[in-house]
C-alpha cells in the first residue's frame, strides 16, 4: 500500500511598483489553486476504533496588497501605509477564509547599517464552513472515500473570527547593500495563528531597495 499524497499548487498574478510624486507605490494581485491527490491513502488500515475523517481536496485563493511609502531622505525616517485582502474557498465542507488588514510602518536609521522599525494596524479575519451531515445518533456520516458530507439545511459554522489591533517592532541590520537581517516582535489578535502571536521572528532580505521603506 502506498503512503503518498501529491499536492499541486499554481499561483499567478501581476505586480506594480513605481515611484510617483516622490512616493513609492506598490500593488500586487495573486490567484492560486491547490489540489491534493491522496487517493493512495484510501487503502491504509485504520487504528482499531478509529474512523476515517475528512481530507483536504482543493482550494482557490485570491489575495491583493497595496502600499504607499517614502524612504529615508526627505525625512529622517522612512514610512509605509499598506493594506491587504485575502480570500480562500475550499471545497471541503464549503469552507471559506477571509482576512483583511490595514497598517502603518516607520523605519528610523540609527547608524549607516542599523535601523529601528515599528508598525501598527488593524486586522479582521472570518472563517466559516457548512455543518456536516449526522445520523440519528448524532455521529458524522462518512462517504466510502473518507469525506464528511456538507449539510446545507443547517446554519454555517463560524470556525474563527478574530479582529483587533496588530503591532510589531524590531531592528533592521544591513551589513551590505544586498543583504539585510530583520529581527522583530509581533502580536496579532488571531488565536488560529499562534506562531505569529507575541513571538519574535527573524527575516533575511536580499532586496536593499525595500529595507528602508519597510
Amino acid at each position: 500500500i502506498k503512503n503518498v499524497a501529491d499536492p499541486y499548487a499554481h499561483y499567478a498574478g501581476p505586480d506594480f511598483s513605481r515611484r510617483i510624486g516622490g512616493l513609492d507605490v506598490a500593488a500586487s494581485y495573486r490567484i492560486g489553486y491547490v489540489k491534493v491527490d491522496d487517493r493512495s491513502l484510501r487503502g491504509l488500515p485504520l487504528i482499531p476504533g478509529q474512523i476515517r475523517l475528512d481530507r483536504f481536496n482543493s482550494s482557490t485563493t485570491h489575495s491583493a496588497t497595496l502600499s504607499v511609502g517614502q524612504g529615508v531622505g526627505p525625512r529622517p525616517f522612512g514610512w509605509t501605509i499598506g493594506a491587504g485582502y485575502v480570500r480562500e474557498d475550499m471545497d471541503r465542507l464549503d469552507q471559506d477564509y477571509e482576512g483583511k488588514y490595514i497598517r502603518g510602518d516607520v523605519v528610523l536609521p540609527v547608524s549607516p547599517t542599523l535601523a529601528l522599525t515599528a508598525g501598527i494596524g488593524y486586522e479582521k479575519i472570518v472563517s466559516s464552513q457548512q455543518d456536516f451531515l449526522r445520523d440519528a445518533d448524532g455521529l458524522p456520516i462518512i462517504t466510502p472515500g473518507g469525506n464528511l458530507i456538507a449539510d446545507p439545511t443547517r446554519p454555517r459554522v463560524r470556525t474563527s473570527e478574530p479582529d483587533g489591533p496588530i503591532y510589531d517592532g524590531g531592528i533592521i541590520w544591513r551589513p551590505t547593500r544586498r543583504t539585510g537581517v530583520r529581527c522583530s516582535w509581533a502580536a496579532t489578535p488571531s488565536p488560529s495563528r499562534p506562531l505569529l502571536s507575541d513571538l519574535p521572528s527573524i527575516r533575511v532580505s536580499t532586496n536593499p531597495a525595500r529595507i528602508l521603506v519597510a
